[in-house]
């Protein structure tokens, strides 16, 4: 391209790239409302006050198990990291799991990143390692919640009325499972394969940023091939099982908390759960872990047959929502106080 051509074409990229941009917005503001709506529509009906009722039913030993449940999702959540990272002990892994979720809480990126890769590199693993382990993480996070759909289908079958959702959430899932399986394989294959990736991924990103660099992004994706060494994809096969033992979890604090306050097994069964919870799983990755858009779509689709109180139902996931939002910030507070101290110490 000449110089004289250059002026020309760069401003009108500009301009498409400015109305993608104007585009994505939208259609996140699209998003936000429709979840808002369902969020409104689905709780304008609840009686607060039975809702309150159901929670001042619980008991001690009741909130000891929820809280033993909670320990458990936790320790499944950071076990993905000690596969990642051969040699890290699951305390560790543990430790900065919580530490680092309590810093993504409070604090804008990459702040938790920094203090994971700090806490990484005083147990022993070096930056790099460790940069690549997070990014993995990442990816494994994101791709068990692509998959988890699929698995919340095929219950659904069996146990659930099949409603559009289930099947587009499934599609979804199941394509951008595969998009991601598929970069991690080529990454795998070489520095050169791992380049060409870097090189798509930047052409497509560079519609909406016209800055992009492909050849940065290629270098970029190449160093992370050279960090995570060799044995990517089995590394990830064996830590994606492990995530969605995570949701499975998670699945049985939901269960666990609708049984406490009142709803019999009869009214909500267990896979009824168990295909709700996988099949809107996705939306785990909105602010908050899809806070209010997730619950509204849960309290749908697990009473599908209409049998269960609503504010039973609300109930339930007010008790779960605390719970696993705010529950492992303690730990995490506890975790990385002792941290520091002991690297103030060191």
């Amino acid at each position: 391209m000449s110089d004289t051509d250059r002026p020309t074409a760069t401003p009108q990229a500009e301009q498409r790239a400015r109305w993608r941009r104007v585009l994505v917005l939208l259609a996140k503001i699209g998003l936000v409302v429709v979840g808002i709506y369902l969020a409104v529509q689905a709780l304008r009906a609840v009686d607060w006050s039975q809702v309150g009722d159901a929670l001042g039913r619980l008991t001690w030993w009741e909130i000891g198990v929820v809280v033993l449940v909670v320990a458990v999702r936790q320790t499944v959540n950071a076990s993905t990291l000690p596969i990642l990272v051969p040699g890290l002990s699951l305390p560790h892994a543990l430790q900065t799991a919580l530490s680092g979720t309590l810093i993504q809480t409070f604090t804008p990126p990459p702040a938790d990143t920094v203090l994971r890769l700090s806490m990484l590199k005083s147990f022993g693993v070096e930056t790099t390692r460790g940069a690549a382990a997070l990014v993995l993480d990442t990816i494994v996070f994101y791709l068990a919640r692509f998959v988890a759909p699929l698995i919340g289908l095929v219950l659904t079958l069996f146990v659930l009325p099949l409603e559009g959702i289930q099947i587009w959430m499934a599609v979804g899932g199941l394509a951008a499972a595969g998009l991601l399986v598929w970069a991690m394989v080529m990454i795998s294959r070489g520095e050169t394969a791992a380049g060409n990736v870097g090189r798509v991924a930047a052409r497509v990103v560079k519609r909406l940023r016209p800055t992009v660099d492909p050849d940065a992004w290629a270098a970029a994706v190449v160093r992370f091939q050279k960090e995570s060494s060799s044995g990517i994809v089995s590394r990830m096969a064996r830590a994606t099982p492990t995530m969605l033992g995570f949701i499975l979890v998670d699945s049985i604090v939901v269960i666990v908390c609708l049984r406490f306050v009142g709803i019999p097994g009869e009214y909500v069964g267990y896979l009824a759960v168990l295909a709700a919870m996988f099949t809107l799983y996705p939306l785990t990755i909105f602010p908050f872990a899809g806070l209010g858009v997730l619950d509204a779509s849960l309290i749908v689709l697990i009473n599908a047959e209409g049998v269960a109180d609503p504010a039973d139902l609300v109930a339930a996931l007010v008790i779960w929502r605390a719970a696993t939002l705010l529950l492992p910030l303690v730990p995490g507070l506890l975790t990385l106080g002792l941290w520091r101290r002991r690297q103030a110490a060191a």
